[in-house]
């Protein structure tokens, strides 16, 4: 036996829970996004940092005495510092500012009215009361 409303594309369901899972398709749909974002900009940054710490050991290498070794490493200590400082704060705000699309997404598709059924024809608990 086959219910005749459930019949048809998935999308002209309607049902109670349609707002819910549009909410939550829309909001994974923006965290993947931001994922992947904040994917890429760590390994591009991981990318930069190995190469400060290649070119730490050069410097290193061709330094003749102690006041010049301790001004490579200083000099390396501070740039990774500020280094990681930057891509923290970046991804910080990165992942904030997904976070504040996925809140909007959530409640624009919370806020969307329920699509009525397809026909006009009244859900089976409508039937059943009338």
């Amino acid at each position: 036996m086959t219910d005749s409303s459930r019949s048809g594309d998935a999308g002209a369901w309607s049902f109670a829970g349609a707002s819910l899972v549009d909410a939550w398709m829309r909001a994974n749909r923006v965290w993947i996004e931001a994922a992947g974002r904040c994917g890429a900009r760590t390994i591009a940054f991981m990318g930069e940092r190995l190469e400060a710490d290649l070119e730490l050991g050069r410097k290193l290498a061709a330094c003749r005495d102690l006041s010049a070794l301790v001004e490579a490493q200083g000099e390396w200590l501070r740039r990774a510092f500020d280094d990681y400082r930057r891509e923290i704060e970046a991804l910080a705000k990165e992942m904030w500012s997904s976070l504040e699309t996925v809140r909007e997404e959530t409640a624009r598709a919370g806020a969307a009215p329920a699509a009525p059924a397809e026909g006009g024809e009244p859900r089976a608990r409508e039937r059943r009361a009338a």
